[in-house]
């Protein structure tokens, strides 16, 4: 299949499933008490000096992540920041738009952009989500810190 089919069979492929989901979300506005009049009150309210650096702060969390990302795998070959970091954004889209099912999507994605075997970038993966489940535990900090007995 040549390529531009193949990209015109995505793009008919994406427009089906976003009418489809369109179709079964229509009557969710209304059943929800949803009035255009405050949606319209709550933006005129809004500080869009704190909505910006809110907006910013997020990006600055992907580039963390990016970075985390290009620590763990310096062991597998090269890697850019450029190419983690739009990775990790197109991933993290994914998991917005198709939920759980878009976990694997960031790691495969990086594997094809930075040509890293798929089992390692999986690995990666697994170890990152380890990371993301204990940080957040304070009595394990020291782990992550300093003297963690696998830390050279």
């Amino acid at each position: 299949m040549q390529s531009s089919s193949r990209k015109l069979l995505f793009a008919l492929l994406g427009l089906a499933l976003l009418g489809m989901l369109l179709y079964q979300s229509r009557g969710f506005v209304h059943k929800a008490g949803f009035s255009g009049a405050k949606l319209l009150a709550a933006v005129r309210e809004a500080d869009v000096t704190l909505l910006l650096l809110s907006v910013g702060a997020i990006y600055a969390c992907y580039a963390l992540r990016a970075l985390r990302w290009m620590s763990f795998s310096r062991h597998l070959g090269p890697a850019h920041f450029g190419n983690i970091y739009r990775m990790t954004l197109a991933g993290f889209a994914a998991v917005f738009l198709l939920g759980r099912a878009g976990e694997p999507i960031r790691p495969l994605l990086l594997a094809k952009k930075e040509g890293l075997p798929v089992a390692d970038t999986f690995g990666i993966y697994a170890l990152e989500r380890f990371f993301d489940k204990h940080s957040g535990d304070r009595r394990r900090w020291p782990l992550f810190v300093q003297g963690s007995p696998w830390r050279r």
